[in-house]
């Protein structure tokens, strides 16, 4: 919100960021928790925990409130992928029917609200827009309203590129950086540049070269990861590639960068020991991966 909202007394969009820095902090962080803690019941634990169920009801609350539009889309697509793994999988059918009836249920209440209670609408408007007073329930929402806190990083990021289109500018660098102190060499790895969307950012540090191993990297790994079973951990890649189309971290380790990759970790400790239980399991007594009944 800005002074002059606050002096005339104008209804602002939330910005909460709760112990953090920044509410684009907070947004995706609460965003790595929620598909660490979805793709981890559905996946690994199998059954309704009312703690999980309780932490994950919240999440979507403490999205809202970060006015996070990153972390929102990161949050609906996400949960789209996890119930397309949750169909795909193997093992109890009673279970994955109880998965996706639940993803159905919940997608039909929202959209219901959504189109029952008007207040719900115009606060959807004013979430998207981020406009912070005079804003109808049936204002329109557009490409350029939804892109402009954005748009001038990709401009500046696809000009940067066509200087060198095949190799890049650097890893997490820009030219107002030549000119900087620095005390070690570390301080450049934590690299906190605003760089926007990974599409464009890869581009401009590694140029063609760069977005081909980027991408040799990223896309065999989600199909390895289907195909093994290691759904947590495909899920939080997924949640990381989503998220930095609006905020860009995949290197930032002293940001939520280094949050995400944590995570990241933790979800394939939890799919390697499912994995290797439901292996065990398996002769014993004939149940296949993610076989266990429910």
């Amino acid at each position: 919100m800005s002074p002059e909202d606050l002096l005339n007394g104008s209804d602002g969009v939330s910005l909460f960021t709760g112990m953090t820095w920044h509410s684009q902090f907070l947004g995706p962080l609460i965003i790595a928790f929620f598909v660490f803690l979805l793709a981890d019941l559905i996946f690994n634990i199998r059954r309704p925990d009312k703690l999980y169920l309780f932490l994950l009801f919240c999440c979507p609350y403490l999205v809202y409130k970060t006015s996070s539009r990153t972390a929102m889309g990161t949050m609906i697509a996400t949960s789209l992928f996890i119930l397309w793994l949750a169909m795909s999988m193997r093992g109890s059918i009673r279970w994955r029917m109880k998965v996706v009836n639940s993803f159905v249920l919940i997608g039909v209440c929202l959209v219901a609200i959504g189109v029952c209670v008007p207040q719900v609408r115009q606060g959807v408007v004013k979430y998207v827009l981020k406009k912070y007073s005079g804003v109808s329930e049936n204002a329109k929402i557009n490409t350029d309203d939804v892109m402009s806190t954005r748009q001038f990083l990709i401009d500046a990021e696809l000009a940067n590129w066509r200087k060198k289109m095949m190799i890049g500018n650097g890893f997490q660098v820009s030219e107002a950086m030549q000119y900087q102190g620095r005390g070690s060499v570390l301080s450049y790895l934590s690299a906190p540049i605003e760089k926007g969307v990974w599409v464009t950012a890869i581009l401009e540090e590694g140029g063609i070269v760069g977005m081909i191993l980027f991408c040799m990297f990223w896309l065999p790994a989600l199909i390895v990861l289907k195909t093994k079973g290691g759904y947590v951990t495909a899920s939080l890649l997924c949640a990381m590639l989503v998220s930095n189309l609006g905020e860009f971290s995949f290197f930032s380790m002293s940001s939520e960068g280094g949050m995400f990759w944590a995570l990241v970790f933790c979800g394939a400790t939890l799919d390697g020991f499912r994995i290797k239980n439901d292996q065990m399991l398996l002769p014993r007594y004939g149940f296949g991966p993610i076989g266990m009944q429910i």
